[in-house]
């Protein structure tokens, strides 16, 4: 699955935000919780809790790449309900004329889902917040850097 949006302002402010694990909640429709366990940097575990209805799994996983301010990637090693399958998620922070192209691509490994769930409503529903999230995200942004003076 992939998900694009241009954002009106540069990767380095972009990435700010979309990484501040303190921000993440306020514009990822799925994180609750999004905390580092080490330090901040590739091969580090993260502790994710998500939104999902009624219930707050938790996630745990592996920075597998984190390259300030152009790609970060991560990997989901266990989950705490079978209705959190694992994989692998990144986010690039492409400079393109007036701003950043910011592009979510993720694989999930949905085998242990009941195959009627997968093909029902939850792959779109991942997509919709998903889609939700990077929208927000792009508000967030454009919002900030328009108050800060830094784009018109």
């Amino acid at each position: 699955m992939e998900i694009a949006a241009f954002i009106a302002a540069p990767p380095e402010r972009v990435w700010a935000v979309a990484q501040d694990p303190s921000r993440r909640v306020e514009w990822d429709q799925r994180v609750a919780v999004y905390e580092w366990l080490g330090p901040v940097g590739a091969g580090s575990e993260i502790r994710l809790v998500l939104r999902m209805g009624l219930i707050r799994p938790e996630a745990r996983g592996v920075m597998r790449r984190f390259v300030p301010p152009r790609q970060s990637a991560v990997q989901i090693l266990e989950a705490s309900h079978l209705l959190v399958p694992v994989g692998a998620g990144s986010w690039t922070f492409e400079p393109v004329d007036g701003g950043t192209r910011f592009t979510t691509r993720f694989t999930l490994k949905t085998e242990a889902l009941p195959w009627w769930v997968w093909r029902g409503g939850f792959r779109l529903a991942v997509w919709w917040d998903t889609w939700r999230s990077v929208r927000r995200l792009k508000r967030m942004v454009e919002g900030e850097a328009r108050g800060a003076g830094l784009v018109g």
